[in-house]
């Protein structure tokens, strides 16, 4: 296949690199890439322009997520999900990539990542239990745990090994971030610390299973720049070499989130999808590398996009929430490549109809050919080392 020759301006050339560099991934060309200092930015295979200045700043500005830095931010500072800075319903960047340099390996298999966050590994932590007091008293149990769930300490572990049963029978191999705490009484504080005997016995349960390990990091980790401190922590009590994560809250700090995680000894991150949307945050649904906002340089980090989070349907009625995870599931197996989806294990616990869903989203996964078993860190990217010499 010819090579492609980025022509950019000297100010841009290593974020356009990193960017065109992503897109070949994306759509698995493995073209040589030469860079030509010029005016204006575009991308050209022979006398042909494949992509011009609009398009490619567009699309580094959504990818890098530097089309984010100026929106509003919500109470726990996300930005702000509705901003209609592109189309989530589709992943378009990915799309178009296959589309201009010509989808040189076909369209691969779609992995799917079905993913928990596991925020609590006990009903019995204070919080919990006022949580589960309040809400039995004012008869509004529909959020959280009776107050006779809280206080049977057996509860979340049976509803754990449930979970890990349905996953074993239909062959998923289940992604589990744990929190590393300590634990604490305020209000974004951890709700349970690896080092209690219910978190040490969940992580030997999934690790029974199957299951892979990874940091749920704190809700003031990048304020504390504590990812290698939680790391470690998960590290040491449990024997593991940790290397993927995903942040609370699905908070990050746009400008240090690769820095800290590369510092901290991380590979891969599972933070870059919305809470209450289905969709495709940085337009792809294929592993990529960070761009370092912090530094203007490629980041040695393999993200993976997350599509789905429970919260963006309502525990209710979750058939809207299937519908719309159908249609997602559809177009990123019409492109190809790997996403996470998000389904905690509290929600088994406070209602078991979650088990229904959760097997519908299963079926919905394999309906449309989904790998389901795949460990993270067979989808780790290579970290090229230098850039592509220019005239």
């Amino acid at each position: 296949m010819n090579a492609l020759t980025l022509k950019v301006p000297d100010s841009r050339r290593r974020e356009l690199s990193w960017l065109v560099k992503e897109l070949q991934r994306q759509a698995g060309d493995h073209s040589p890439l030469r860079v030509e200092l010029a005016p204006g930015p575009s991308l050209w295979r022979g006398e042909r322009c494949l992509l011009e200045e609009a398009e490619l700043s567009r699309m580094f500005a959504v990818l890098s997520l530097s089309a984010e830095l100026e929106l509003p931010r919500d109470h726990f500072g996300r930005p702000d999900q509705s901003a209609p800075i592109h189309d989530i319903s589709t992943p378009w960047l990915r799309a178009r990539a296959r589309e201009v340099l010509g989808a040189g390996e076909g369209v691969p298999p779609l992995t799917v990542f079905l993913t928990h966050d596991v925020d609590r590994t006990t009903g019995l932590e204070l919080t919990s239990l006022v949580k589960a007091a309040r809400g039995t008293l004012s008869g509004n149990r529909r959020h959280w745990l009776g107050l006779g769930q809280a206080l049977d300490h057996g509860l979340m572990p049976r509803r754990l090994r449930r979970l890990l049963e349905i996953e074993q029978r239909h062959g998923v191999r289940g992604v589990y971030f744990m929190i590393a705490g300590p634990a604490g009484l305020g209000r974004y504080d951890s709700r349970t610390d690896i080092h209690w005997r219910s978190a040490r016995h969940a992580v030997e349960a999934i690790r029974a299973a199957g299951g892979v390990i990874g940091l749920h990091g704190g809700f003031h980790v990048a304020e504390r720049d504590g990812y290698l401190e939680e790391a470690e922590r998960i590290r040491r009590a449990t024997g593991l070499a940790v290397r993927c994560q995903r942040n609370h809250y699905l908070r990050l700090d746009i400008h240090r989130h690769c820095q800290q995680l590369e510092a901290a000894g991380l590979a891969m991150d599972f933070t870059l999808g919305y809470s209450r949307r289905t969709g495709f945050r940085n337009g792809v649904c294929g592993p990529f590398r960070l761009w370092d906002l912090a530094n203007g340089r490629p980041g040695r980090i393999t993200a993976i996009p997350l599509v789905y989070m429970e919260q963006a349907g309502t525990q209710l009625d979750p058939g809207p929430a299937m519908r719309d995870l159908e249609e997602r599931l559809k177009a990123a197996a019409a492109c190809g490549g790997a996403i996470s989806l998000l389904i905690h294990p509290e929600v088994f616990a406070v209602d078991e109809r979650w088990y229904e869903v959760y097997e519908t989203i299963i079926a919905l996964c394999r309906s449309v050919g989904a790998r389901l078993d795949a460990d993270p860190e067979e989808l780790m990217l290579s970290v090229e080392e230098g850039e592509p010499d220019g005239d």
